[in-house]
């Protein structure tokens, strides 16, 4: 080789050298700033998220099963809702199937079948006992340590909140035997029912995870739709207003914390094998290496999703419903995050759960018409040509109840009109439409 190519080639390494360790020398620069800028931003950012994390455990501190709680727990147990080895024949299925039945838009309650009424009869000494324990007060059920749900997230996924399942079925238990004591005419008996079941509901509302109010959100609208076939007096007190949006927004607020600390992980230390599980894994050397310089992102986008959460669930808090717009404030909570928090916009919006609390307090406003009605009805033998307050709602003032008595004064229909657009059926609702005849209104003997 010319030796005045062999001192080019040699100058051009010489560059090309110079310019990787330059190159290099910035790269690991950058990447140290960052570190070190991130982790700092990380510290001041995230201070208010902390303290929000100290003052909730305060507010829900862990809690142990008292005494009565204990009792209540074993009575449950005794009842045997549960069916381990062949779950599609547990009892509880079919006390969900019969009362899911009591959402239809008429007064008629659909006999009990007869392997419920076996049930009942069988297990009646548990169940007086339990209804003795509830309808004193609201149980004080254990409240789980919520703290691990901000100092190891997928621990606390795995571990997860306590079951509902077998206080879900024990309130389908109860209001079938409020059923069945109310076509005996033991009215006493049905307030008595209802009180211990009104008071397990209150226990559910105590617990500050989303599925608790969820749960106690169905439950009271299995309660509702018993209530509407009924001649029961509008002023029992299982038909107290409901205050779930003050019950769910704290939930809301919890799974916020809970999320934005899930999401703070970086994923290389993560593994989801399905959508409803999460476990951690051992990440690869490679993967460890890159650790350091990832965890400020993750942190700062948990930060960001938390932060923003927080602004919406301040801003609806104490929102007209009639101005509620699930659609409009997903769009809006998605856009709100920074533009690079990717993750963030990858969750769901929880706000739009509160269509839930909303639809429930106009579900138990129809069922105050509904006895109203029959009130009037059995008190003068006539159905009521009008109705009071049907013009509009005292919750939503855009809704309207529309009021009408046909076949010649024999037959009341009343239809909720003008809803919301957040007012979408779901299998768990009941009916926007009631009907019942007016040979219907007795009170059963």
């Amino acid at each position: 080789m010319n030796p005045i190519n062999i001192i080019q080639d040699r100058a051009k390494q010489k560059k090309q050298k110079n310019f990787l360790l330059i190159a290099n020398g910035l790269i690991i620069g950058i990447l140290i700033i960052w570190l070190t800028l991130g982790n700092l931003l990380v510290a001041y950012l995230e201070q208010p998220m902390l303290k929000a994390q100290a003052e909730f455990l305060q507010r829900f501190p862990k809690r142990d099963a008292n005494a009565s709680v204990i009792k209540l727990r074993e009575l449950i147990s005794r009842l045997e809702l549960y069916n381990k080895l062949e779950p599609e024949k547990s009892i509880q299925v079919g006390f969900g199937d019969y009362t899911e039945k009591l959402r239809t838009a008429n007064s008629q309650i659909s006999p009990i079948p007869q392997d419920l009424k076996n049930y009942l009869a069988s297990q009646s000494t548990f169940i007086k006992e339990i209804i003795t324990l509830l309808k004193k007060e609201p149980q004080k059920f254990e409240l789980t340590d919520l703290s691990k749900a901000f100092t190891d997230p997928v621990e606390f996924a795995n571990i997860g909140l306590p079951s509902f399942l077998n206080l879900a079925s024990l309130q389908r238990v109860l209001l079938v035997e409020a059923i069945q004591q109310y076509q005996s005419g033991q009215i006493q008996k049905v307030f008595d029912v209802l009180t211990a079941s009104w008071n397990l509901n209150l226990s559910l509302q105590e617990e500050s995870s989303l599925i608790s109010q969820l749960a106690a959100l169905i439950l009271y609208t299995d309660q509702l739709a018993f209530l509407r076939k009924t001649i029961l007096p509008i002023e029992v007190p299982q038909l107290a207003k409901p205050n779930y949006q003050k019950t769910l927004l704290p939930a809301i607020e919890f799974e916020s914390l809970f999320v934005a600390n899930l999401m703070q992980i970086a994923s290389s230390e993560i593994i989801q094998p399905t959508k409803y599980e999460i476990n951690k894994r051992s990440p690869s050397l490679f993967e460890r290496l890159l650790l350091p310089f990832q965890l400020p992102y993750f942190s700062l986008s948990g930060i960001d999703y938390w932060e923003k959460n927080m602004q919406r669930l301040k801003k609806v808090k104490d929102q007209d419903i009639s101005l509620f717009d699930p659609e409009a404030l997903r769009k809006e909570t998605k856009a709100s995050f920074a533009w690079w928090n990717v993750s963030g916009r990858s969750q769901d919006v929880l706000l739009e759960q509160l269509r839930k609390p909303y639809r429930r307090l106009l579900e138990w406003e129809f069922t105050q018409k509904i006895l109203q009605a029959k009130a009037e009805a059995l008190k003068t033998g006539k159905l009521p040509s009008t109705l009071q307050g049907t013009e509009s709602s005292s919750i939503l003032k855009t809704l309207q109840y529309d009021y009408q008595v046909t076949d010649n004064g024999q037959t009341m229909t009343i239809q909720m009109q003008n809803l919301p657009k957040w007012y979408v059926y779901e299998k768990s609702d009941l009916s926007i439409t009631h009907s019942f005849t007016l040979n219907s209104i007795q009170l059963p003997k």
